[in-house]
């Protein structure tokens, strides 16, 4: 009796487990980061970047000029769009055209823990050209309180 009792504990014990187990935990990039502030700062430059949950208006960002910052709300339109919203990737493509050649500037960003990880690879006619990387960090800041340049 007491192995029957022993049993039937287990069987419960791991059904409970196996049904909290299932959640589905995959989030879009977007959704999950939406209002988080990121912040490149080194001796030449400030630059805050937060994240909005919107496939044509991914990101704003603030870049200190001076004694103001600068700010500019991140449109992508026609060819330029969003490629992946992974939970914690985003990827995205700006691509235009110019006396016959083709630019592509690809950017994936990553984020693990409290830093972000950018990758900028610039294309001409689907030659990789160069490829940028730079590091953010989380910030508290709160950029709507940041003074805008006129």
């Amino acid at each position: 009796m007491k192995r029957i009792i022993y049993i039937l504990i287990l069987f419960l014990f791991f059904s409970n487990c196996s049904d909290s187990c299932d959640i589905n935990t995959d989030i879009p990039f977007l959704e999950k980061y939406e209002g988080t502030v990121w912040l490149k700062s080194n001796p030449e430059q400030v630059l805050y970047i937060r994240f909005i949950n919107s496939s044509d208006t991914p990101l704003e960002y603030w870049i200190r000029n001076l004694d103001c910052f600068n700010y500019r709300l991140e449109k992508l339109y026609g060819d330029n769009c969003l490629t992946i919203n992974l939970e914690d990737t985003l990827e995205f493509r700006y691509c235009r055209n110019i006396d016959a050649t083709d630019y592509i500037n690809i950017i994936k960003i990553e984020i693990s823990d409290i830093v972000l990880s950018l990758k900028n690879e610039h294309y001409e006619d689907e030659l990789l050209v160069s490829t940028e990387y730079l590091n953010y960090d989380k910030s508290k800041e709160d950029v709507d309180k940041l003074p805008l340049c006129d």
